[in-house]
C-alpha cells in the first residue's frame, strides 16, 4: 500500500483543479486493493 499515493490524492481533492484527477486516482486505488 503506497501511503504517499493516497495522501497526495486526498490533498488533490481539496484543489478544484485537481479534484477529478484525484478522485480518479482514489477510485483506482480502491479498485486495486478491493476497498
Amino acid at each position: 500500500m503506497d501511503l504517499n499515493r493516497i495522501i497526495q490524492a486526498l490533498k488533490g481533492t481539496i484543489d478544484p483543479k485537481l479534484r477529478i484527477a484525484a478522485e480518479n486516482e482514489l477510485n483506482q486505488f480502491t479498485s486495486d486493493y478491493s476497498l
